[in-house]
């Protein structure tokens, strides 16, 4: 289990954050190896219901809820190697992810199992009992880059900043002719964390920038953004 707290950042405050956060934290190796200033590539193609089970329950609050996702990190198609089947179950302010990475020329999202039924994996048998008991298939897909820091003491915590965060309403990985609706301006700032408290200078950090901590989930933003037949 771990905890999440999310911030919404402009740019005057993200260019504030950044003086402080390297005097405490580094890039991780994967922020380092992108040729992009602004991070790693990620791509998550979310799962729901028919009636959007999995939104209504977040829109609701509902304490404990699952969500489904595939995730790659390759903005090509041809450059895809391997694909991350996730859960991510919420309980109260707690968070629970199991992810296996799959290669990514098995996939089949044509089928109802997702060429899945030949792999021996309890995050695998759990995403498709899930899968199935639901009836859930892709509905969106999340486009951002992730730029990633992690604490100079290997103090048990992480940092995400995340930009440019675009939806497109999809049923596959790379869709052909891809229309993305630009959505978010700013950036969402995020912290990872087993600890029941943050460290003093991050917490001081936060009061100084007066952030407040706020419920982003980036499927209900890409819902909202592509398939207004829900609230129209």
């Amino acid at each position: 289990m771990r905890f999440e707290y999310k911030y919404i950042l402009n740019e005057q405050k993200y260019n504030a954050l950044l003086l402080q956060l390297s005097r405490y934290c580094k890039r991780d190796k994967y922020t380092k190896k992108s040729n992009n200033n602004k991070g790693y590539f990620v791509r998550s193609l979310y799962f729901d219901t028919y009636d959007y089970l999995a939104y209504q329950e977040k829109m609701q609050g509902e304490f404990g809820r699952n969500k489904l996702r595939i995730r790659t990190y390759s903005e090509e198609e041809e450059s895809c190697k391997f694909y991350s089947l996730e859960i991510k179950s919420r309980f109260g302010n707690q968070i629970h992810k199991n992810s296996i990475h799959l290669p990514y020329s098995d996939l089949n999202l044509q089928q109802k199992c997702l060429g899945l039924d030949c792999k021996k994996s309890p995050v695998v048998d759990e995403f498709l009992r899930l899968l199935l008991l639901k009836n859930q298939c892709p509905k969106v897909l999340v486009d951002y880059y992730r730029e990633a820091w992690v604490p100079i003491d290997a103090t048990d915590f992480r940092i995400t900043i995340d930009h440019n965060l675009t939806f497109e309403k999809s049923d596959v990985m790379y869709p052909q002719n891809s229309f993305k609706r630009k959505h978010l301006k700013h950036k969402v700032l995020e912290i990872k964390t087993q600890m029941a408290e943050l460290p003093t200078w991050l917490i001081y950090l936060i009061r100084t920038l007066s952030l407040q901590s706020v419920p982003h989930s980036k499927y209900a933003y890409g819902i909202e953004a592509t398939q207004h037949q829900l609230y129209y």
